[in-house]
C-alpha cells in the first residue's frame, strides 16, 4: 500500500540495504559471466575503503568442472599486500563431496599469485599458479580470474572462471565457481 501511495504521488523511496546474495553456483560460463556482470552493476565507486592494502582473504565456495561434470568445494586463502599492494600469494584446494568413497576427497591443490584491481566495493583479480591434480596424479597449471563484491570491509561474495592445464592428456578445462569471502 505504501509503495502504491509513493508511486501515485511521484515520490520514491531509496534504501542503502545490501543487494540480495547471489544465486547458487553457476553451471556454465554464461551463468558465471551473468553473476559477475550483476556484481559490477551494483558497484559503488565511493566505497574503496572496503579493501585493505594488506589483508588475508579466505574464500569458501562451490566449483563446477565442465569437462567431467563434477562439483566440488573450493577453499582458498590469499595474503594480499605481502609482496606489494594489490598483489596476493595464496593456496587453493578443491574437494569433491558426495559420490562414492573412491571419488570423494581432495581433487586438486595449487599455489597462485594474483593481481587485484579495486574499483569501489568491487575488485577484479587475475592470476596464475601451479599445483597437482591428485585425481590424475599429474602436475597442472592454472589461470584464473574472478570478481568480488564486498558487502562490508570483511564479507563479500565472488564469481570466477579458471582453466586447468595439464600435460598428461587429461582434459581438465574450464572451471566455474562462486562463493563467499571473508577478509581480515
Amino acid at each position: 500500500m505504501a509503495v502504491a501511495l509513493l508511486a501515485a504521488t511521484g515520490y520514491s523511496q531509496t534504501t542503502n540495504a545490501p543487494a540480495p546474495m547471489p544465486a547458487a553456483t553457476p553451471q556454465s560460463e554464461q551463468d558465471a559471466i551473468t553473476q559477475i556482470a550483476n556484481m559490477l552493476a551494483k558497484n559503488n565507486p565511493a566505497l574503496t575503503n572496503f579493501y585493505a592494502a594488506s589483508e588475508i582473504e579466505l574464500k569458501l565456495g562451490a566449483v563446477y568442472e565442465q569437462q567431467n561434470g563434477e562439483a566440488g568445494v573450493l577453499t582458498d586463502v590469499t595474503d594480499y599486500g605481502l609482496i606489494a599492494t594489490n598483489w596476493g600469494i595464496g593456496a587453493t584446494a578443491i574437494e569433491q563431496t558426495g559420490g562414492t568413497a573412491s571419488t570423494s576427497g581432495t581433487k586438486a591443490a595449487f599455489v597462485h599469485v594474483n593481481y587485484r584491481k579495486v574499483i569501489g566495493n568491487v575488485a577484479a583479480s587475475a592470476g596464475m599458479g601451479m599445483g597437482y591434480d591428485i585425481e590424475n596424479s599429474t602436475p597442472m597449471g592454472v589461470v584464473q580470474g574472478d570478481v568480488e563484491y564486498r558487502w562490508t570491509t570483511n564479507l563479500g561474495s565472488y564469481g570466477g572462471l579458471g582453466y586447468a592445464i595439464e600435460n598428461s592428456g587429461e582434459k581438465r578445462g574450464m572451471i566455474v565457481g562462486a562463493g563467499m569471502s571473508y577478509a581480515f
